[in-house]
């Protein structure tokens, strides 16, 4: 079991134990079998053949944030031509599900800064960029 998968299997149980649903299964929950698999893949790199609206950018957004509550330092990095573009598609999100709103709607434990584009847990000092 690698070390971010100890780690959800225990804030998952510290949860559960809490009585509190599982916040990671529901930043998850939508996604379809084949998401699922190139996003757990515990490969270094991996590559996606996707169309136009495939759902890449939402895909991501959501994986970042369960690897930024669950894995103790974890540094993240969102990349896009432009920084107004990532703005637009990745901290708003063209349905309001980029990292801003996803963090304000589940009330998750994370410190928000829309200066630097940043997101900060201080539970585990993770940290994710835009």
């Amino acid at each position: 079991m690698r070390d971010d998968e100890r780690a959800q299997a225990l804030i998952a149980k510290l949860l559960a134990r809490r009585g509190a649903p599982s916040t990671s299964a529901s930043l998850v929950e939508e996604w379809f079998p084949e998401e699922g698999a190139f996003f757990n893949d515990p490969a270094q790199l991996s590559a996606a053949q996707c169309g136009r609206r495939a759902g890449k950018t939402r895909g991501i957004v959501r994986d970042h944030l369960r690897d930024l509550l669950s894995i103790p330092g974890y540094r993240g990095l969102y990349l896009n031509s432009a920084r107004p573009e990532a703005e637009r598609l990745a901290w708003i999100g063209n349905r309001g599900d980029g990292f801003r709103s996803l963090v304000e709607r589940m009330g998750l434990p994370l410190k928000l800064d829309a200066t630097d584009l940043s997101i900060h847990n201080p539970a585990t000092d993770g940290w994710m960029y835009l």
